[in-house]
């Protein structure tokens, strides 16, 4: 720690000071209600980042604070003895390395009850008054209490079906049960953050969510009224903005609104976990990299997901089988094969080998879950027989993808968060990609990877393919990717209504437990331009 003295007082003998009138405190909370305060006292102040609101105020006015508490540095006598410290003249031993940090009761055993308030008022009243005697110039913040005007205010229904402009900036909430329902995948983004903090699954409703939900029931509209529709329709939907603002909890909103409204949606929202290298990965003969583990864990959360849809949509068997075991298109592999059986054949006739032999030349087998499930009744029969045999998870993944895209009883819905890291070379090594990317495996040879990463949402015949971009390392951005404006829509900031609103949000779920005036708010949405990660990380230290 690095020793700064202000007003006589060491840096780290105010840190012990105040470490131990904390664990005083919590000392008394336990021991009458059997467990930790659960209101934290908030100081007025000014924000320095990293350190506490509690030490933010402090450091501000250690000068005041401690000027009436210095602690006298010992003088010699005359006859060269040296004074008597303090805590000498109390009778105190201060072990040798340690400084004395006051007579602040410590959470041993040898608190005696006449130092335990009978109640916790009177436990939260001693710790204040022992706050305010060493430091005499602090000011504490009221605790909040929001009307029930302003709770009505901030919160909507979670049926997004019901959702209208008026809604914009308003929360809704789940269960943890809820959320599993609808999200059996999981989720992505900064939200779980601040789940994490208010113990509430939550989200708002912002314009741009209800702008992406009018899109897909004008695209499902136009498809559904003109056959030739799809072709004229968007290529893909693809969201862009910068780290933090909400491109995840917005694409969320579009699965979320697309469940409700029994729509089939198969979300992907870790897609740049597929191109990082702790996975499992296996060249296949065909040049293709599998990834079995992951093809299982993709078919195991879209049974979770679309169970009931699958088991009802029977398989279109024109398109069945058009992938072999390691998901490359099973033509591309025909091909492929059949010219390298004839450049071999050619190599023995020129070396004068007999035509006999050369005909013995054998042709490559070509692998396909087609051999062991040749007539699969529904879509729900292709994804559980790839859960249950690894070896063919993958293409029973491709094959389910296929299959979606001629889908036409049920709107469908395919949703990809962190799409940008198919645009990007893996983490993968092979000396096959040597001189061409530096040995790093590019995703379109990954085929998970290659399954989703098309511009083609036209070529559903009843739904869209949306996709967002996601930042989740800021020390390694990613580069300006070439993407034709028509498909991109831009995820801006909050307003500064919504701002408020999620401070309000804030206080309600009580991560913040003071007052909070507009200027604070103000503060909030200039210092962070209205960036919602920006947002969570400053108001949660608001003092």
């Amino acid at each position: 720690i690095q020793r700064r003295v202000h007003g006589g007082l060491s840096l780290i003998r105010f840190v012990e000071k105040m470490w131990r009138v904390c664990r005083a405190s919590c000392f008394h909370a336990v021991r009458l209600n059997g467990s930790a305060p659960q209101t934290m006292l908030r100081l007025s102040g000014s924000n320095h980042g990293a350190f506490s609101p509690l030490a933010s105020s402090v450091f501000d006015s250690q000068v005041r604070l401690f000027s009436a508490k210095k602690l006298q540095q010992p003088k010699k006598k005359a006859g060269g003895e040296k004074a008597k410290t303090p805590q000498q003249a109390r009778g105190k031993t201060v072990a040798k390395g340690e400084e004395d940090v006051g007579d602040v009761p410590k959470m041993d055993a040898t608190m005696t009850e006449d130092l335990l308030p009978v109640t916790a008022q009177e436990a939260e009243q001693q710790t204040v008054s022992t706050i305010l005697d060493m430091f005499p110039t602090l000011r504490f913040r009221p605790p909040h209490s929001l009307s029930s005007d302003q709770v009505e205010s901030i919160l909507t229904s979670s049926n997004t079906l019901n959702h209208t402009e008026a809604d914009i900036g308003r929360y809704f909430t789940f269960s943890a049960e809820e959320y599993g329902k609808w999200f059996p995948e999981g989720a992505l983004g900064h939200i779980q953050e601040e789940w994490s903090m208010t113990n509430k699954h939550s989200w708002m409703v912002r314009k741009q969510g209800l702008e992406l939900v009018q899109h897909m029931k004008d695209t499902l509209q136009a498809k559904s009224a003109d056959p030739a529709a799809p072709l004229a329709t968007r290529p893909v939907t693809y969201l862009d903005g910068a780290r933090g603002v909400g491109k995840s909890c917005i694409l969320q909103y579009a699965v979320l609104w697309a469940r409700q409204n029994d729509w089939l949606v198969t979300y992907v929202p870790r897609a740049g976990a597929w191109t990082l290298d702790p996975n499992v990965v296996i060249r296949a003969d065909t040049g293709m990299f599998v990834q079995p583990e992951l093809a299982v864990q993709y078919l195991q959360s879209m049974i979770a997901a679309n169970r009931d849809k699958l088991s009802q949509l029977k398989v279109n068997m024109d398109q069945y089988g058009r992938f072999e075991v390691s998901g490359q298109w099973h033509h591309i592999v025909k091909s492929n094969f059949e010219a390298l059986v004839q450049r071999n054949k050619e190599i023995l006739k020129s070396k004068g080998f007999a035509q006999a032999v050369i005909d013995r030349v054998p042709s490559p087998s070509i692998h396909s879950m087609q051999t062991r499930l040749s007539a699969p009744e529904n879509l729900l029969q292709i994804a559980e027989f790839g859960v249950s045999d690894q070896s063919f998870a993958v293409q029973a993944a491709r094959e389910l993808l296929h299959q979606l895209y001629f889908v036409r009883d049920v709107p469908v819905l395919i949703a990809v968060d962190q799409a940008n890291y198919f645009y990007r070379l893996s983490d993968y090594l092979s000396l096959e990609f040597e001189r061409t990317s530096r040995s790093l495996v590019p995703p379109r040879h990954i085929s998970l990877c290659n399954a989703f990463m098309d511009f083609d949402s036209h070529k559903l015949v009843n739904g869209m393919k949306i996709m967002a971009r996601s930042e989740t390392n800021p020390r390694k951005p990613f580069e300006k990717m070439d993407i034709p404006q028509e498909c991109v829509m831009p995820i801006t900031p909050y307003s500064m209504d919504e701002t408020k609103n999620c401070v309000t949000y804030y206080q309600y779920s009580q991560l913040l437990d003071t007052v909070v005036d507009p200027m604070d708010i103000a503060r909030v949405h200039v210092s962070n331009q209205g960036n919602p990660l920006g947002v969570l990380q400053t108001a949660r230290v608001i003092v």
